[in-house]
């Protein structure tokens, strides 16, 4: 079968659309193409409609979604599960993003997850926050 006239464009714009999924790109930023790719992530948001959207997108993607609703929890879980990757939302109650980091950078069995951080919040000083959070000490 031929795919002609409108039928490619739509075609070419599902090819597109799969190549820009949310988790794929944010998988892709935190794992190089020569790394290997996660298999769990451990997501860490008091919204637990976030959650909901990240474990959709990343189960797609073929990850297993580890979920906590806040910072502590989320570092407990980090501990005893040894995820491939946290997600971080920043405002949380209890510890909030940045301190969660901060724990999981001075713990010798985190320290090396990659970590990402998310916020809804447009701050430049967070931005900058979040990229000193990336990197382990």
């Amino acid at each position: 079968m031929e795919i002609t006239g409108n039928e490619a464009v739509i075609a070419g714009y599902a090819d597109e659309a799969e190549s820009r999924s949310p988790a794929k790109r944010l998988l892709d930023y935190a794992f190089p193409p020569a790394a290997v790719k996660p298999r769990r992530v451990l997501v860490v948001d008091d919204d637990p409609t976030i959650r909901m959207l990240c474990a959709v997108n990343l189960g797609i993607e073929g990850v297993v979604v580890l979920e906590a609703p806040d910072g502590n929890l989320g570092l407990k879980q980090a501990r005893s599960e040894h995820p491939d990757l946290v997600v971080t939302d920043v405002m949380m109650p209890g510890l909030d993003g940045f301190e969660l980091a901060d724990a999981l950078r001075r713990d010798e069995r985190t320290r090396e997850i990659p970590l990402i951080v998310l916020s809804s919040e447009a701050d430049p000083a967070n931005a900058d926050r979040a990229r000193s959070a990336h990197s382990p000490t």
